[in-house]
């Protein structure tokens, strides 16, 4: 007797395999792509209502400086003293928010082809499920699970590549007019090869729409928005400059970064960590509070990081075979000092 299979399929194509996560807005799956090898894959479904609207009611977090508060109990922050309180305002409509949130990301990522920004590969409305999803490359871990692998402080010559690569990307997602707005090391996922690929542009913003969609504003994630997106004024690219470098600064520091985020004072505190000084001003300079008095766009960044790295490349040590006369002609126009202790050369 033939038994029927209960596999859970969206779209006709794609059989989920396990859950990846259930959040206010839509739930991530892992699933197999029937239709081409198997191959992994994310699946992105919008919520409703029904299934998602308990946990938007009960999110809590800090009044004062905006940390999530997990403990039903806690009237009070463990962090400033803050009072805990609701984070959606009232008379909210869920349903609403969360086709936003789902269109903006698909739309982002729809507009972005970068090595370093995860790639879109379908987007549609499922009929079984009543509900529009997105297929999205499946990659297994976090930046912030990365960073937890490494240990000594004073061990950083990983992060400069990924440094580089994460402004690159940031580079052409703003080239397209995209803005972030949550840049965070967990909305950073990693390859296999432990390159970044941002990620989760759910309330991204094409610039055009930066006057508008003010509740979908309120969201921010505590410790890496700019202090003008904790204010809830105007944001703009600075605004994700601030977050990448409350990013670098979680990397290098392998600290979470306060709730109101890193000052410039805070980046002076790693100056014992072994980074370069072209490196750790650009980020210093990233997390000033005052958006004037950051880099104006992640361009100037990206030179900066570049040239970097250049410096960071050991030079072979050369030996100069010269005659003492040649050596003697040198000493005279100053090139070099004593012609009989100079160690770098050699006599024939």
């Amino acid at each position: 007797m033939e038994t029927k299979s209960t596999a859970r399929i969206v779209a006709g194509r794609y059989e989920i395999v396990k859950p990846l996560g259930n959040g206010k807005m839509s739930a991530v799956f892992l699933a197999r792509d029937l239709r081409h090898k198997n191959d992994s894959v994310a699946v992105k479904i919008l919520g409703n209502s029904n299934t998602f609207l308990s946990a938007s009611q009960n999110q809590r977090a800090c009044e004062k400086c905006g940390k999530l508060e997990h403990d039903p109990a806690a009237r009070f922050c463990s962090y400033c003293g803050g009072s805990i309180v609701f984070t959606d305002p009232p008379g909210l409509d869920h349903d609403a928010l969360r086709n936003e949130v789902f269109r903006r990301e698909r739309d982002a990522l729809s507009r972005l082809d970068h090595p370093n920004i995860v790639q879109i590969q379908e987007h549609g409305w499922c009929k079984d499920e009543g509900a529009p999803y997105i297929v999205l490359e499946y990659l297994d871990h976090t930046l912030l699970e990365e960073i937890n692998t490494h240990t000594d402080p004073l061990d950083n010559a990983w992060c400069w590549p990924l440094m580089r690569l994460l402004t690159d990307a940031l580079v052409q997602a703003h080239s397209a007019n995209v803005i972030h707005c949550d840049i965070k090391p967990t909305n950073i996922l990693m390859t296999k090869d432990s390159l970044p690929k941002l990620a989760d542009f759910g309330i991204s913003r094409l610039k055009h729409e930066l006057t508008v969609g003010m509740t979908v504003s309120t969201f921010w994630s505590s410790g890496y928005a700019s202090p003008e997106q904790q204010q809830g004024g105007p944001i703009d690219e600075r605004s994700d400059i601030f977050a990448l470098g409350a990013v670098f600064y979680h990397m290098l520091s392998r600290r979470n970064p306060p709730p109101t985020g890193p000052t410039p004072v805070l980046i002076d505190s790693l100056k014992s960590h072994n980074i370069p000084v072209l490196i750790l001003s650009s980020i210093k300079k990233m997390v000033s509070p005052n958006a004037d008095d950051r880099q104006q766009s992640a361009t100037d960044i990206l030179q900066r990081f570049e040239r970097a790295e250049l410096s960071l490349i050991p030079l072979p040590t050369i030996h100069l075979v010269i005659t003492r006369k040649a050596c003697v002609s040198l000493c005279d126009e100053g090139f070099i000092s004593d012609p009989t202790t100079e160690n770098a050369l050699l006599w024939l």
